[in-house]
């Protein structure tokens, strides 16, 4: 009888490609970072897919969960903008510490909060004000307990979203999938950020296996 031998990644395989997104990552937001919004959107897609796929590698790395969180202070240049994967310290410990510089959106693209909204933000249902955000046109956000996370550089104040799907050591995420992340053309203001088109927005969902499907229009996030 013949026997199988299935071969895992080895540490070093996982940190060559962690390190091949970020380079990617790099070269696809350089290609597109001058062709207006639309293209700016595209780029930033790209950049939160390369960032779910570093953070599944980054949980089989560490053997604890990893979650992929915004810079959520409506006072930071950055606010929406800024993404980073948080390690959890122990396992199941509800602690957690970012593990990397993360990543910067392109100026005028932000991810969209979650149903609670986030402090600073506003979502209409288009140019005149009027009508209401989808709901399916929201990330899967919630707010990191200050406690459990503690401030970067890049986020001084400690302030976080973080996804709600969490990924898991074995690369899975941890309930059966649907977590989303949506980007949107949005308008800064004196007092927070303005999104006021969501037939204008891309971003991913995540599958029970924590793969990133990528969604280009709004009709995409309507399930």
């Amino acid at each position: 009888m013949r026997t199988r031998i299935y071969r895992g990644f080895t540490l070093v395989e996982l940190l060559a490609v962690i390190g091949i997104i970020a380079v990617m990552t790099g070269v696809l937001g350089l290609a597109l970072r001058d062709g207006g919004p639309p293209a700016a959107l595209q780029s930033a897609q790209g950049t939160i897919a390369s960032l779910v796929a570093a953070a599944r590698a980054q949980a089989a790395v560490s053997q604890n969960r990893t979650m992929l969180v915004v810079n959520a202070d409506p006072t930071d240049e950055h606010f929406l903008r800024d993404l980073a994967i948080a390690v959890e310290t122990a396992p199941n410990s509800g602690q957690w510490r970012v593990a990397t510089d993360g990543a910067l959106l392109p100026r005028g693209i932000y991810i969209v909060p979650g149903s609670g909204s986030a402090a600073g933000t506003v979502l209409t249902g288009g140019d005149a004000g009027t009508g209401a955000w989808p709901a399916g046109r929201r990330s899967s956000l919630a707010p990191v307990p200050a406690e459990t996370i503690a401030p970067t550089p890049e986020s001084p104040a400690g302030v976080f979203l973080g996804l709600t799907s969490l990924f898991t050591a074995q690369g899975t995420v941890d309930h059966a999938g649907g977590g989303r992340l949506v980007l949107a053309a949005a308008r800064p203001t004196a007092t927070g950020v303005v999104f006021d088109h969501p037939e204008r927005v891309r971003g991913v969902v995540l599958s029970a296996y924590g793969v990133a499907v990528l969604v280009n229009d709004g009709p995409g996030f309507d399930f």
